[in-house]
């Protein structure tokens, strides 16, 4: 983008998109205002057993949605890193599903490579990607396991973890699926695609609903 072509004044004032849409009073149609984007938050909220680091990306979108107001195509972005927070929820809720020790184990279809027993302290679902990847560097092509179960080390797996070990009914499993969709196509766009902030907020609280069932 040309910066002579930026006008950041711009940035404070409402974008046009964003006041087309209105609300109906007994005086007729006025645009939507900003309070108004606001308290559609109302009843739109984080369980207190949700973790803080979670809230924290929750937040984040909440703030995009609101600052759709100003910049409209940050309503749909709001929706993205919602999905983000989901997929945060995912990996720390098997994170906290973990006893206090654990067996690590790495295995091709000949035999056992490595297996080590840790004491967790401060674990991390990235730390155990990240051991997962030197492991595969160190051995090549093979199976990474955490109490001679499987590491489910994506979404996808994820999901099916959640199936299989109850933490949501099976109902949930299917929004859970129909979420990961959703992140896939917001995070390989062919172009900056837009969304109302209707749906856009949709989004939103359909992700908050998910989050507080994996900490129920």
């Amino acid at each position: 983008m040309d910066k002579k072509d930026f006008d950041v004044e711009e940035l404070t004032k409402p974008d046009p998109t964003s006041m087309r849409f209105v609300r109906y009073t007994e005086n007729g149609s006025e645009p939507i205002t900003l309070q108004d984007l606001n308290e559609w938050f109302e009843d739109c909220k984080l369980k207190p057993e949700v973790p803080s680091e979670i809230e924290k990306i929750m937040e984040v979108s909440k703030h995009l949605f609101l600052y759709g107001y100003f910049y409209y195509p940050f309503f749909i972005v709001s929706g993205h890193i919602a999905l983000l927070g989901l997929e945060a929820a995912m990996r720390r809720r098997f994170v906290m599903s973990l006893p206090s020790e654990i067996t690590i184990s790495y295995k091709n279809n000949k035999e056992e490579l490595f297996s080590n027993r840790l004491v967790i302290k401060k674990l991390s679902f990235e730390t155990l990607v990240n051991t997962q990847k030197t492991l595969r560097d160190r051995y090549g092509k093979g199976t990474f396991s955490i109490n001679n179960e499987v590491f489910p080390n994506t979404f996808y797996k994820l999901i099916k973890w959640c199936g299989e070990k109850k933490i949501v009914k099976e109902d949930a499993i299917k929004h859970l699926d129909n979420a990961r969709n959703l992140r896939n196509s917001y995070a390989h766009p062919d172009f900056q695609s837009i969304m109302p902030p209707g749906p856009s907020l949709g989004v939103i609280k359909n992700t908050i609903e998910l989050i507080n069932l994996l900490f129920e």
